[in-house]
């Protein structure tokens, strides 16, 4: 297994390069599989999302055979619309999709935040817990929100929360104030059980999602408000959406990653950080499902090429999760390859 061979870094020191902005013995990277996890420990995706002990052993599992720099405890973002009431329905061949949205406009005048004892929330949290104990400070363990701007789009139904937007902004603002309240104690709680970093998720936050002035009203002061909540890093990610148009007020914010999209030029995403925050990025998953080999080793190449010289980042892919239609085996070869190409001392074969 990949992850089992000693190297000069360990995961947990190599990100801290990363984050420091200083050279590393090879390109940091976190191939997100987590689904792949289910068929490693022989488990249906309702199965290993359903029971702690599966989640931790898959997420475990991919890490160990990828020897990524990251682990996370994300399952799937649907269990938190099933904390607002909502429902998850499972799929064999990809991740959990929210049903009807369980909100309206007019449910909103009585809504609370859910209690973190609600079972969809209270798993995440065990399996952080376990993760965190199995890896010992070795590598860091990655814990996950949907961020309050865009967990509405599950909530009420992208078309309603847009209406509520444009056409009842006080009402949209009581919303934004209970997800924040939501997302603080959720992220509180998973770095209270030991995630070092939590990644939230807002896709609205990208100007191909939403105009810069609707953003800047009521979904940067939200989130700003977040990030200040927590008492701990935070990432944003904008799930494939380009982010550089808002990478430099994200900075701003307080964001300690930002996770660029395929095409955002990464070089450019940094320098809008500058040194307030580290930078992940920027594989499309999607595009894996169809590559060779030779594909997968011009890819490698390339993105060293790209890597060298500028400021560290992570490799991962942009979207937050690879699809399980990507071959296993071409996810082994990717990582093998960064291994082998990505050293940034130099060394090619680091």
């Amino acid at each position: 297994m990949i992850g089992a061979r000693a190297e000069r870094l360990t995961p947990a020191e190599r990100i801290g390069c990363v984050v420091r902005g200083e050279r590393a013995d090879r390109i940091a990277y976190f191939l997100n599989a987590g689904l792949h996890g289910a068929g490693l420990v022989g488990a249906s995706i309702r199965e290993l999302f359903g029971r702690a002990d599966l989640a931790v052993e898959g997420a475990l599992a991919v890490q160990q055979r990828l020897g990524n720099d990251l682990v996370t405890s994300f399952t799937h973002a649907a269990g938190e619309v099933e904390a607002f009431g909502g429902e998850a329905i499972y799929f064999d061949d990809g991740p959990p999709n929210a049903g009807a949205p369980p909100l309206t406009a007019a449910s909103l005048g009585a809504l609370t935040a859910p209690s973190l004892a609600h079972p969809a929330l209270a798993i995440r949290l065990e399996v952080t817990r376990a993760l965190v104990a199995r890896v010992d400070g070795r590598i860091p363990v990655v814990g996950a929100l949907v961020a309050p701007f865009s967990l509405p789009a599950m909530q009420l139904g992208l078309p309603a929360w847009f209406d509520l937007l444009h056409d009842a902004p006080r009402e949209a603002e009581r919303l934004l104030a209970v997800n924040v309240e939501h997302c603080v104690a959720f992220g509180r709680a998973q770095l209270a059980a030991g995630a070092s970093v939590i990644l939230a998720f807002e896709p609205l936050a990208s100007p191909t999602m939403t105009s810069r002035p609707l953003f800047r009203a009521l979904g940067l002061p939200a989130l700003r408000r977040m990030l200040a909540g927590l008492g701990g890093p935070c990432g944003v990610s904008t799930a494939s959406a380009p982010i550089l148009g808002v990478a430099r007020e994200l900075a701003d914010a307080g964001a300690a990653l930002l996770y660029a999209s395929e095409g955002d030029d990464l070089a450019a995403v940094g320098r809008a950080a500058g040194d307030r925050a580290a930078v992940l990025g920027n594989l499309n998953g999607v595009a894996m499902r169809g590559w060779s080999a030779d594909d997968v080793d011009r890819e490698v190449r390339a993105l060293v090429a790209r890597h060298r010289g500028g400021r560290p980042v992570i490799v991962a892919e942009h979207h937050g999760e690879i699809p399980l239609q990507v071959p296993f085996e071409t996810l082994v070869r990717l990582a093998e390859g960064l291994r082998r190409y990505g050293g940034l001392d130099g060394d090619a074969d680091a």
